[in-house]
């Protein structure tokens, strides 16, 4: 079992301390950092019942006695973050010395730093070769959490300096007409409300279009529906919403609380605009029926599509969220659709890898907070 140093008692005598026993003993000539005892001095190891001590004694002096707990099975994880900065360091530059230039410090303190790493880890962080130092597969698993934590850091560094100073910027939002009516407005306004100095510019676009704007540095944040694959892109889940039917009063579905989508091609459907997302999933289910739809008219906007189904023009998909608002008049019915497409997933994307500039980091954060 390995000891180290927690508490410090100075004593002339060694018998001067209560409780020792010297039941056990030994002496070595090696220096004693924790005890400060140096080359010159003997360090005794005395073991009674209850405590472990280390004495570290000379001639006609003090008897140093630091009482020494059992160290964990797994290293001393006691690491400065300065210590990890440099381990980066030194893993980009492949040399202590210009590692210790990069950082105007002393050589021989880099080399401390490391060493100590490596006492602390009880691993080899670096092999020498030809090419200067290269990191060993334990240092490999190192880097990583070392970069992670680094970047942690400077993120909770930037958010703290914005909470004292205040962030001031424009934000531009790419987003379906779906979400702008259901959830946006409820999620800007508590953030403008805390962030008064921050600017959105919000841009309503179908899914695809939400999507390239990122691509395009059009737009700081995209949110869209289904799976639109692009490369270069960091995706976050979102939320859900589920689309059901509306239907004026007197329509003979009226009086139904459910309908399958298979039913449909016996009457009018205000068709989504082209392109939509909503477009995308009626035309891949009605790809599956037998008969065509019947859509004398296609829409863009939802409360078109309500004004249209009022008029009796025929029935309409709107998203649930929406329908509870129309039908508070009393001039709609509200179906649920019994089909699996109908529950749908959004899902918010940002430049992946980008460092996001302070209003876009927080407005992501506000918007995501709460999801896993």
């Amino acid at each position: 079992m390995r000891f180290f140093h927690t508490q410090l008692i100075v004593s002339r005598h060694t018998t001067h301390v209560p409780g020792l026993r010297k039941t056990a003993a030994f002496r070595n000539r090696s220096s004693c950092d924790m005890c400060l005892s140096g080359d010159t001095l003997d360090c005794m190891l005395r073991l009674n019942e209850d405590t472990k001590w280390n004495a570290a004694v000379a001639d006609d002096e003090p008897a140093v006695f630091l009482q020494l707990q059992p160290e964990q099975d797994g290293p001393n994880l006691r690491i400065d973050l300065f210590s990890l900065q440099l381990f980066l360091r030194v893993c980009e530059a492949k040399s202590i010395a210009r590692a210790a230039d990069l950082e105007n410090i002393a050589a021989s303190a880099v080399s401390k730093r490391i060493s100590d790493l490596e006492t602390r880890l009880r691993i080899k962080l670096f092999h020498r070769t030809s090419r200067g130092l290269e990191p060993t597969s334990a240092a490999q698993s190192l880097i990583h959490h070392a970069r992670v934590l680094m970047r942690d850091i400077t993120q909770m560094e930037t958010e703290l300096a914005h909470h004292a100073a205040g962030v001031s910027g424009q934000v531009r939002i790419y987003a379906s007409v779906s979400t702008i009516v259901q959830h946006l407005p409820v999620e800007l306004r508590s953030f403008i409300a805390d962030h008064p100095s921050i600017g959105v510019e919000l841009q309503e676009c179908s899914s695809t279009e939400a999507v390239d704007a990122v691509c395009e540095n059009l737009a700081d944040i995209g949110i869209f529906g289904g799976v639109v694959p692009r490369e270069g892109l960091r995706i976050i889940p979102y939320l859900s919403d589920r689309i059901v039917v509306l239907t004026p009063p007197d329509h003979p579905l009226s009086t139904r609380s459910s309908v399958r989508f298979e039913e449909f091609p016996d009457y009018n459907l205000i068709g989504p605009k082209k392109g939509s997302y909503l477009d995308h999933l009626v035309l891949r289910a009605a790809s599956e029926l037998d008969r065509p739809l019947k859509i004398p008219i296609r829409l863009n906007g939802f409360d078109t599509v309500a004004s249209m189904v009022e008029t009796g023009l025929g029935i309409g998909l709107v998203p649930e969220g929406c329908a509870a608002r129309y039908a508070s008049g009393g001039n709609f019915a509200v179906l649920r659709l019994d089909d699996d497409w109908a529950l749908r997933q959004w899902n918010i994307c940002v430049q992946e890898g980008a460092t996001l500039p302070p209003p876009v980091r927080l407005l992501l954060d506000h918007l995501t907070r709460g999801i896993a």
